[in-house]
């Protein structure tokens, strides 16, 4: 299988947000690219306007998602070697496909920024697979908030969890599709690891096709605002925990 090696140097500064002095733009990754395949990448990536500097939390962050996505294409062409069916690969007319790219739920103006990875990979067969991965994190210092734990106390995991549970159910979600292999790992809301925050505070849990619903359905998603754990006492009394609950414009007091 011929490869050529690929290095866009092109960054694309897809948004901005001034009131924080960083600037959030879209880079692309370094990888091998498979003359087979599709490639259309966005990485994140924060800089700093004029004289400004990028806290190192942040700058770790830039570099891990650079690495994640140099990571994730790897694996993408290990599984697109094509070598023995290059005719029927482009007889399909656009051949394997990956994307990745990334919604900015909230903005680094807030206290506390979210965004969300999106992907897709088509590799053969009746459909590609598509995910989501979100990453929150402290705008002043780039130090992520990985677990519901870090700013909800147990009355307020367990309030969530139900609050999830119901909102699932709503959705009417197929029982047959991993909704039960969900549950069981919900002992603790704190498994639950791909969450973001949205821009009046609400937490907002993201499911992927197939894990609680076939793939018909797409993905999932359920958000639960502050105001919805009851009385205010679901948080708990971490800095991260003040810091969002300013976004939805609720007291930390």
């Amino acid at each position: 299988m011929k490869k050529i090696l690929f290095l866009a140097l092109t960054v694309l500064f897809a948004q901005t947000t001034l009131a924080s002095g960083l600037w959030f733009g879209a880079d692309t990754a370094s990888y091998e690219k498979n003359e087979f395949c599709n490639y259309d990448l966005k990485v994140p990536v924060i800089k700093a306007r004029g004289e400004g500097e990028v806290p190192v939390g942040i700058l770790k962050l830039n570099l891990e998602w650079q690495q994640d996505m140099t990571a994730a294409i790897s694996d993408f062409n290990k599984n697109t070697n094509v070598s023995d069916e290059p005719e029927m690969c482009k007889s399909f007319g656009y051949g394997y496909q990956v994307s990745y790219d990334f919604n900015i739920k909230t903005s680094l103006a807030s206290p506390v920024t979210s965004i969300e990875m999106n992907y897709y990979w088509y590799t053969g067969g009746a459909h590609g697979n598509s995910g989501s991965a979100a990453v929150t994190f402290v705008t002043a210092t780039g130090e992520k908030v990985t677990s519901l734990a870090d700013f909800l106390n147990e009355s307020g995991l367990a309030d969530f969890k139900t609050l999830v549970e119901e909102r699932l159910l709503a959705q009417e979600v197929d029982p047959t599709f991993g909704w039960n292999g969900v549950k069981e790992q919900w002992s603790s809301m704190k498994d639950i690891k791909n969450f973001h925050i949205g821009l009046k505070g609400q937490v907002v849990i993201s499911f992927d096709p197939y894990e609680v619903g076939p793939y018909a359905q797409g993905p999932v998603s359920v958000e639960v605002y502050p105001w919805q754990l009851t009385d205010k006492v679901g948080y708990n009394n971490s800095e991260v925990s003040k810091l969002i609950q300013t976004i939805g414009g609720v007291s930390a007091e």
